[in-house]
């Protein structure tokens, strides 16, 4: 069986773990400060400014945090990364807030695994600027090396029932919007996959806020198999989004589809 992905770092989720850190973090916090910011955090941090489109090789030393930020353009989405990594640090994803106290939603979240997963979160940015961090305090080793990557999402314009091959390096994702009838359940996927990539569906929702549940969900399934989702539309416009992070190599291709559900 295939297995699916989901997040298992303490960061999230319901478990005793989680119970104590969250516990720790507000014994350790001001009590003026917000309740998201990590409790290794300084109170004035160094933010580097990092170019959007150029990934950069960077580390981070146990147990401390790097701040980042990023020109962008509101509206626009963008997908926040790091690969490449020897060991466990986690991605932080603070949004507009420059205060770097409460981490933001992410349309994709695939951060604070365990491990040296890479990790990335596609986002709408709220502002013209976007804020994030690297957190060192789960690493293994006393430094954590990585590259980090704020790559622009651009989306692709499909026609129904028309194969779109295409190619994503490990740091990008892709946006697909398809326009379709009302009348019919439709069928999205991708086939032909050379690596891993994964297959996100956002139903009608232009702004991408969280995925949808499909009644038939193959979707985020680990190793190079082919993923699909399928839905009733409602008419209108389907998007979806192809990430292409956890490809073992530089690149993954694949083809992109939507078409009528078979019955």
């Amino acid at each position: 069986m295939n297995a699916v992905r989901g997040n298992s770092d303490p960061w999230r989720g319901g478990s005793l773990l989680l119970s104590f850190l969250l516990a720790l973090a507000v014994l350790t916090l001001p009590a003026c400060g917000g309740g998201d910011k990590p409790a290794n955090a300084p109170v004035s941090p160094v933010v580097r400014v990092l170019p959007v489109g150029s990934p950069v090789a960077e580390s981070v030393v146990y147990p401390e945090i790097n701040y980042y930020a990023a020109a962008v353009v509101p509206g626009a989405f963008y997908k926040i990364s790091i690969t490449d990594m020897n060991d466990d640090a986690d991605l932080l994803v603070f949004g507009a807030d420059g205060t770097f106290t409460f981490l933001s939603q992410c349309s994709i979240d695939n951060t604070a695994f365990f491990d040296a997963a890479p990790e990335d979160c596609v986002i709408m940015a709220p502002g013209n600027t976007l804020y994030f961090a690297v957190d060192g305090l789960y690493l293994l080793g006393s430094v954590g090396f990585f590259t980090i990557a704020v790559d622009p999402v651009a989306t692709t314009n499909l026609t129904l029932s028309m194969p779109q091959p295409d190619t994503l390096l490990r740091w990008e994702a892709r946006i697909y919007a398809v326009p379709v009838p009302v009348t019919d359940d439709y069928t999205i996927s991708i086939t032909g996959l050379s690596d891993d990539a994964d297959l996100y569906v956002f139903g009608t929702d232009a702004f991408l806020t969280t995925p949808v549940s499909c009644p038939i969900d193959n979707t985020q399934l680990a190793g190079a198999v082919p993923e699909d989702c399928t839905l009733p539309s409602g008419g209108g416009v389907l998007y979806f989004l192809v990430d292409g992070l956890f490809s073992s190599t530089a690149a993954v291709s694949y083809t992109a589809l939507a078409a009528p559900a078979i019955p």
